[in-house]
């Protein structure tokens, strides 16, 4: 997924990220909070908060920070 992200091919990463996440959460992977993250940020930057806030609230959940940016929309 990171690749996918790096290389701006935002539409991959999140199609990706989106399998990966049940895949971490069957394991019982922390993986699945990175995940969440990126995908989160990407998200954000596609203006779909909706998701974003989803995907932030996973990690937040968890204690993780979100940088003030992708907080305030």
């Amino acid at each position: 997924m990171t690749n996918y992200y790096y290389a701006k091919d935002q539409k991959n990463a999140i199609r990706f990220g989106k399998k990966s996440i049940p895949l971490y959460l069957a394991q019982k992977s922390r993986s699945v909070y990175d995940a969440s993250y990126l995908l989160g940020v990407i998200y954000y930057n596609q203006g779909d908060y909706l998701n974003s806030d989803k995907m932030f609230k996973l990690v937040t959940d968890r204690g993780i920070k979100v940088e003030e940016k992708y907080r305030s929309h």
